[in-house]
């Protein structure tokens, strides 16, 4: 049984945002993350599933029950921690369960268990001033367990740590998953937080939900256009393409070979392969999978260099195919104005129908 299920939720605002017609199933022990675009809906759906706001339609079942009061089965992390300033970290912690009279002895314990749950190991003394922003993440994630929840709903947590501590705490928070075994629904949208942090990913655009997958589901397989555009950084080539009919041979009959239809980009002939598709069509191409190398395999490309940028691990060129731009992520560097012949797998190729955007191949 899934530990959290959604059906047909629905909530729209005067303003246009909201939620449409979402369904989901959440499994127990799964993290499961939300992303997408700013004002995509991802931080509504959390509030619906939390209770702070009412769907208009829709249900939303916890632990198989179908719910309205979920204060005692779900707990939230909220953006900016909201720890209490004037609260000691254990103060902190211990809140809920002060709320519900609970004896001193057993918020003792209980405090004790939530912190080293947390991986929390400072001062409990010290008051969230005194702590730094991974600390902070570790007392509010204490403070959501203390409750015992069935789901705990994080709210881009670590959207105003730097870099360096956000991509520590990432490795830290899924480790705390690991171990406590708790179910954890995700929201951000950051699509590398999302790919390195989830057991399954769900993409938002516009108040639904485009696609749910394994994080290799979805970035190997979008479902449309907006999935592959926005998964994957730097996002992946679309190129508008067209398929030329295969021509009847005029051999004789015993002399002919199978004609194959054929992928054509602007004038040039890119390959020849066989296709379920007619056409006008958009070639999707992730710029990791353009190298200057041919192989048996390889579809060739002929491109213009522009511009070519250093970034660490190798070099992002900015180039022109057939008057259309494109980006490769290359291992050397080439020089602008030149013209050179990049190559891509046919395996790593990714079709989608030029009317709907849905993938069609």
């Amino acid at each position: 049984m899934a530990e959290l299920e959604i059906r047909d939720l629905g909530r729209q605002f005067k303003s246009g945002g909201g939620v449409r017609g979402v369904s989901l199933s959440v499994e127990a022990g799964e993290l499961f993350v939300l992303v997408g675009p700013s004002g995509c809906g991802k931080s509504t759906l959390l509030r619906l599933i939390a209770g702070l706001d009412y769907p208009e339609r829709g249900e939303i079942r916890v632990g198989g029950r179908n719910c309205g009061d979920r204060r005692d089965l779900i707990a939230m992390v909220f953006q900016n921690h909201a720890l209490y300033p004037h609260m000691s970290a254990f103060d902190n912690i211990a809140f809920p369960l002060r709320l519900r009279r609970t004896p001193k002895a057993e918020i003792q314990r209980r405090v004790a268990d939530a912190a080293a749950l947390a991986a929390l190991q400072i001062d409990l003394a010290r008051r969230p001033a005194e702590l730094s922003g991974g600390e902070r993440q570790r007392v509010a994630l204490a403070r959501a367990l203390i409750r015992e929840p069935r789901v705990i709903l994080m709210d881009e947590p670590l959207s105003s740590l730097d870099a360096q501590l956000r991509g520590r705490l990432r490795v830290e928070l899924k480790d705390f998953q690991r171990r406590t075994g708790r179910t954890i629904i995700y929201v951000t949208h950051d699509q590398l937080e999302a790919l390195t942090l989830g057991d399954r990913i769900a993409v938002m655009r516009a108040g639904a939900i485009e696609q749910i997958g394994t994080p290799t589901e979805v970035y190997q397989r979008p479902a449309n256009l907006f999935v592959a555009t926005f998964i994957g950084q730097p996002p992946m080539n679309i190129l508008r393409c067209r398929i030329r009919p295969a021509k009847a041979s005029a051999a004789p009959p015993e002399q002919s070979v199978p004609a194959e239809p054929a992928l054509e980009i602007g004038e040039k002939l890119a390959l020849a392969m066989p296709f379920g598709m007619s056409g006008e069509v958009l070639l999707g191409i992730r710029p990791e999978d353009l190298t200057y190398n041919p192989n048996p395999d390889a579809v060739a490309f002929e491109a213009g260099f522009n511009r070519v940028e250093f970034v660490g691990g190798g070099f992002l060129a900015y180039a022109t195919v057939a008057g259309q731009e494109i980006t490769a992520l290359l291992d050397q560097p080439v020089e602008p104005g030149r013209t050179r012949w990049l190559y891509a797998p046919r395996r790593s190729l990714h079709f989608f129908d030029s009317a709907t955007h849905r993938r069609a191949g």
